[in-house]
Order: structure tokens, then sequence, then C-alpha cells
């Protein structure tokens, strides 16, 4: 399993493509939680938001809902490239176990989004830091929930870097994965979860996966200025991340075991 996982991690490594998509992260990042970030320096709120340790948690993961994107184009293009390219085969033939092959790809996939989720989270937190200064603020950490805010932000990203992995495996085509899971990302999900709040539909609406990220994070990065309120409706943060691994493991899993079995070109 070492040896999968190293010619994995190579496979990423000896490309540009890791490295631009890190970089798109960095920048999405940035802006995104700057722009947070200069909602509270200018906008109309009474005495100064960047004490609140809510708010500060707040900018450190305003950058998720971008960051999660590319995260999740990086995981349907992990296993999509395989496909388009034709890669497979050769895989299987240097490494007869299928599963050991698809597995070792899902780890290594984890710990690219753990990657996207570190750089995600060291940007709201230099974004933070340039804002707390101009306004004489705080960073809070020695606050609890900034803490938990700081390192789940990793782990949610990587988790929807499987979230893309799970689509990449399930549609053969890469294009269509990729597309598909954008749409999912940005469209689908977001407008299903909006009827289920519309509905008043409480655990349906907590099971999506944008949901279990606010409750995971327990901070919502679009709520109103100086009131960054927990996701989840109540939910504790341990409900919102098994509710993302349901999201992130059962589609691999399901893809896995379909994958393994069928021939490959």
């Amino acid at each position: 399993m070492t040896t999968v996982l190293a010619s994995e991690v190579r496979k990423i490594a000896t490309t540009r493509g890791w490295i631009i998509m890190i970089c798109i992260t960095a920048g999405v990042s940035l802006v995104f939680s700057g722009i947070f970030a200069l909602v509270g320096l200018i906008g109309p709120t009474e005495g100064n938001v960047f004490t609140h340790p809510e708010f500060i948690a707040a900018i450190y993961t305003g950058n998720n809902q971008a960051a999660r994107v590319v995260a999740i184009i990086a995981g349907a293009l992990m296993m999509g490239q395989e496909f388009r390219y034709k890669t497979l085969s050769s895989s299987y033939l240097a490494v007869p176990n299928r599963t050991k092959v698809v597995g070792g790809k899902a780890i290594v996939t984890f710990g690219y989004g753990l990657a996207f989720g570190l750089v995600a989270t060291v940007a709201g937190f230099i974004v933070a830091t340039v804002f707390v200064l101009i306004k004489n603020g705080s960073l809070a950490l020695g606050h609890r929930g900034t803490w938990q805010a700081l390192l789940l932000n990793i782990v949610a990203i990587a988790l929807w870097a499987m979230i893309g992995f799970g689509f990449g495996i399930l549609i053969k085509n890469m294009l269509a994965s990729v597309l598909i899971a954008v749409g999912f990302a940005y469209i689908i999900e977001p407008i299903i979860s909006v009827i289920f709040a519309l509905q008043h539909w409480t655990v349906p609406a907590n099971l999506m996966p944008s949901s279990a990220t606010s409750t995971l994070l327990g901070v919502d990065a679009t709520s109103a200025i100086g009131a960054a309120a927990p996701g989840g409706a109540g939910w504790p943060a341990w409900a919102g991340l098994l509710v993302l691994l349901g999201w992130a493991v059962i589609p691999a899993v399901v893809g896995i075991i379909t994958t393994v079995r069928q021939d490959v070109a």
C-alpha cells in the first residue's frame, strides 16, 4: 500500500496542475475572506466587530464556499483523468489488486484536500490579521470556537474534495463529472437547501452538505455582520462532521465497488 500511495503522490507532484489549483485556492480564499472582512470594516455596525470572536472566526472561514468548489473540482479530476487518459489499466497491471489502487487514490485525494484546506485557512488567517491590526481588534486565539473554525475548516474542505472524488469515480466522463460536481455545489444543492428552509424542513436541510459544513465549523460566514450564527439549527459539530463524512464516503465507496468490477480500456 505504501508503494501505491507513493505512486499516487508522484502523479500529483510531477505535474503543474496541483500547483495551479493550490494557487487558485489561495487567490480565491484571500479575495472572499477579504470581502467579508471589508463588510465588517465599512458596514453599519455598532462597536468594533473585529473584537468579536464569532466574527473573526467567520473571516477565517469566509473563504470556505469558494475554496471547497476548487477542492471538489480537484477531487473529480483525480479519478476523471484516469478515465480520460486511459491510465487506469496500466495502474491495474502494476498493482493487480484493484481495490488497493482506487483506495490509495482516495486516500491521496483526501490528503490533497487537506492541503487545499490548509492553504485556504492560512489565507483567511492572514486577511483577519491585517484587518485586526487596522481596527485594533483581536485574533480571538484564546477562544475555543476560533480553533474549531480554523482546524475544522481544513477538514471540511478536504471532505469536499472527497465529494468531488465520488463524482469523478461514479461519472466516467471527466468533463461531465467536473461540471456536475460544480453544478451540485453552486446550483443544485443551494436551491434544494433553500426549498427545505422555506418549507421549514429542518432535518433534511441540516442533512445537506453546506449546512453540515456550517455546523461543523460552528460559524456561518454568510450570516449578518456581528452575529455570525452557528449552522445546523443547534446541531453539534460532530453531527455536521458525520453528515459531511457521509456525503464524502458513501459515493466514493459505491464508486470503488463498481469500478473495480468493470473492464477498463
